[in-house]
Order: structure tokens, then sequence, then C-alpha cells
């Protein structure tokens, strides 16, 4: 879609718990990108989509939301997030992602 319509300036990815297969398929980074994660049933899930992100861009920064508000006062790098991503202990968390596409 990106080829045929532009880059966007957001994707909001809501597939319960198929977001690797669909962050599999983006092959270039889109200034910013969320997707939701209910914990812990599908942390696993999210870590993956964590990880891909990375791989499209090693520099997209990461925080994530709960009920309309950013849990994090700072955007973190993929390597700070990674590490406090297995601890949030909320039931569901929107991740957000930005990147300087």
């Amino acid at each position: 879609m990106i080829l045929t319509y532009g880059l966007p300036f957001y994707i909001k990815i809501d597939v319960e718990g198929y977001e690797p297969n669909v962050l599999n398929g983006l092959q270039s980074a889109v200034p910013y990108l969320s997707f939701e994660v209910n914990l812990p049933d599908f942390r696993s899930e999210g870590e993956q989509c964590i990880a891909r992100l990375r791989e499209i861009a090693a520099n997209g920064m990461f925080n994530c939301a709960v009920e309309n508000r950013l849990m994090f006062s700072e955007w973190m790098s993929h390597h700070e997030f990674a590490k406090v991503f297995p601890e949030i202990g909320e039931t569901s968390v929107e991740v957000f992602w930005r990147t300087q596409a």
C-alpha cells in the first residue's frame, strides 16, 4: 500500500495477536506506528513487534499509553524499552513507535 498510496504519517495496528505478522510485511519506517498489547497473554507477541521495529529502524523511539496517557515522560530507545516492557503490570497498553521517517 505504501508503494501505491505513499508513506502514511501514522499506522495503527489492532489484529489481536497477529501484529508480528503484520509488521513482518512492513519494509520501511513510518513517522508513527502503534499497536495494542493485551497483557500478559500477548506479551511475547509485543516483544516480537518491538524487536521487528528495531530491525526496520534501529533509531526508532518507544513509549506506551494506558487510558490515553503516555506511561513514560521520555521516549526510549529499543534497548531501554525492551528492559521496561516485561515489567509493565497493566492489562492492556498501546505501544507507540516513532522514527525520523
